[in-house]
């Protein structure tokens, strides 16, 4: 965004919101971008830990516990 935080937090609410939202769509086509290019999905936090969830189970099943 390259505002310093002190000028976004005494920008008028409607301004602010205008400046979080730009921004946001920015990191968001930079990280498409990103991923695009290099194949990778980024998974969410649910689906680390439902994979999480799902090994500690299998390892739980391979020493018959």
């Amino acid at each position: 965004m390259k505002l310093p935080m002190e000028t976004v937090m005494k920008l008028p609410i409607q301004d602010r919101r205008y400046f979080i939202q730009k921004h946001n769509e920015e990191q968001e086509g930079l990280r498409a971008r990103y991923e695009r290019r290099n194949g990778n999905q980024i998974q969410d936090g649910e689906a680390i830990n439902a994979y999480a969830r799902l090994e500690q189970q299998n390892l739980k099943n391979r020493r018959g516990g």
